[in-house]
């Protein structure tokens, strides 16, 4: 299922994630998600459109989070004529 809703957001929609591991822990909460969103814009220049929190480690104060953003060919990162799709399993996630 996670395969197909990703074929679906690069193809159809032009959304693209990154997978980031983020140090600021103190802004991985729901009272400060307006914070860790501008934190994050203003770190990757992206115009993030959703954010997924995964793993959270409290013994080295870092969360690896997901953004969602406009697909790179709108923003000139990169030279591609057509989506680029890539394909992992889970378990090339996992530490």
């Amino acid at each position: 299922m996670k395969i197909i809703l990703t074929v679906i957001l690069v193809i159809i929609l032009g959304i693209s994630t990154k997978r980031i591991v983020y140090e600021k822990i103190e802004l991985v909460r729901p009272d400060r998600r307006a914070e860790l969103l501008a934190d994050l814009e203003e770190r990757t220049g992206l115009k993030i459109k959703h954010i997924s929190i995964g793993k959270i480690n409290f013994l080295k104060d870092t969360a690896d989070i997901t953004i969602h953003y406009d697909s790179p060919r709108h923003d000139g990162w990169d030279n591609h004529e057509e989506p680029v799709v890539a394909v992992f399993s889970s378990a090339d996630l996992d530490d």
